[in-house]
């Protein structure tokens, strides 16, 4: 069974797909240049999706760019519940890319896996509504942004809460810590990358801010690349695996924070 937090730190959970074009990345992101506006058959698209969204109950939608330009890769339109006290989940679309996004209160991957599922067979019916190829997914991305705040964290330095909350310690040489003034005054940031049977590992450890208080921020993200197609049933497989993954390292990492945090 799966646990949930009710005082978890989650800030915001994203699954993003993409494909065609958009499924190539840039590292770091390159300047945009844009030739012309949106062909016709993908406003076509645009419109269907959000009258599909409409009827599931996300009807208030926003443009993310002008009317008639759509920037590849990026997200071109909002679209939030019909019910204005709810803001999440929502979902956002773009040519080559679609994201589905969770935010507090998240009640758990077994709640929101088949709203994202939802949103992947409108994103196919509204390109055959609109006479166009379907998708075929090549990158599926699972990413969790957490932050930390100081009822979790006692207070401590970013270098502080990784060693002795997460066991991550970053040994550094005595001739540098000799320099230090205060050694737990150290400011650092992490970032590490692996292979995992799901994909592609990415984690950031940093101090930042979430609203107006100080937070220690968690990055964590999974990406798949491989020739999905039009196939919703290995989509959705290959993004349950990538939370699996990370949900096992949050557990794993946060131990220590578990009763702090309210398992529920």
């Amino acid at each position: 069974m799966s646990v949930t937090y009710k005082n978890a730190p989650l800030v915001e959970l994203i699954v993003e797909l993409r494909w065609g074009s958009s499924a190539a990345i840039p590292n770091p992101p390159q300047p945009m240049i844009f030739f012309g506006p949106t062909p016709a058959t993908d406003e076509e698209m645009f419109q269907h999706f959000g009258a599909l969204m409409a009827d599931k109950g996300y009807g208030r939608s926003e443009r993310l760019a002008p009317l008639g330009i759509s920037p590849p890769s990026q997200a071109t339109i909002r679209y939030r519940p019909t019910n204005t006290e709810r803001q999440s989940p929502l979902f956002q679309l773009g040519l080559g890319v679609l994201s589905a996004n969770a935010l507090p209160p998240y009640n758990g991957w077994a709640v929101f896996s088949p709203i994202v599922r939802v949103g992947i067979d409108i994103l196919f019916e509204a390109h055959k509504r609109a006479n166009v190829p379907l998708p075929s997914i090549q990158v599926a991305v699972v990413r969790y942004i957490d932050a930390f705040s100081n009822a979790l964290t006692g207070g401590r330095s970013v270098r502080a809460f990784l060693r002795d909350v997460m066991k991550i310690d970053l040994v550094l040489p005595q001739e540098l810590l000799s320099k230090a003034a205060d050694i737990d005054r150290i400011e650092q940031i992490i970032h590490l990358a692996m292979p995992t049977s799901a994909g592609r590992l990415q984690m950031a450890f940093a101090e930042g801010r979430n609203g107006n208080e100080r937070a220690i921020m968690w990055d964590a993200s999974i990406s798949a690349e491989r020739a999905f197609g039009p196939d919703i049933d290995a989509v959705m497989q290959s993004l349950t695996a990538q939370r699996q993954i990370i949900h096992d390292l949050f557990r794993i990492l946060t131990n220590p924070l578990h009763d702090a945090m309210g398992p529920t």
